[in-house]
């Protein structure tokens, strides 16, 4: 069975009434979740599961669609592994209010965690569950600048088409 999703946009009409736009962007039927809207709403950023891709294969991933002028969505273009880090799940990102960072969770474990994981004194356990990079999902950051990077890349794809 295959299943589609669409973004519904709320178009306003100039009699006054509002209608509605659907348009397809997940092609492939996977499932997206946790998304993230720009305010221009000329961007969503999703968590995707199920679609092949050689950063991050067999987990979910950060993936950008922009909106093109015409109402149509590009497809989705997944994030480098700066963002999609190998061996996480994407669970979800969002972009601060001055639009100047995007915001992302992942899940890693360091070598140093990883070998003091391994002992089982109480101070050596503290020490791994109040640490960054123990295996639980930490926050990061990066410049959205990122984010004009991917949209050059999804316009160029559209003009290959």
């Amino acid at each position: 069975m295959r299943i589609f999703q669409f973004i519904f946009l709320v178009l306003p009409i100039f009699t006054g009434t509002i209608a509605c736009s659907k348009q397809g962007f997940n092609p492939e039927g996977t499932s997206i979740f946790n998304a993230y809207v720009s305010p221009d709403e000329d961007f969503l950023i999703g968590c995707v599961d199920g679609r092949k891709n050689n950063i991050n294969p067999g987990f979910a991933s950060y993936y950008i669609f922009f909106r093109y002028q015409d109402d149509y969505w590009s497809e989705g273009i997944p994030f480098g592994p700066e963002i999609n880090m190998k061996g996480s799940n994407a669970i979800s990102a969002s972009v601060s209010p001055d639009g100047r960072y995007l915001f992302f969770a992942a899940q890693k474990i360091s070598n140093a965690m990883e070998e003091k994981s391994n002992s089982t004194t109480l101070s050596n356990m503290l020490e791994v569950l109040n640490s960054p990079q123990n295996g639980n999902y930490d926050i990061y950051w990066v410049d959205a600048g990122i984010i004009e990077k991917y949209r050059q890349k999804a316009i160029l794809n559209k003009v290959k088409k």
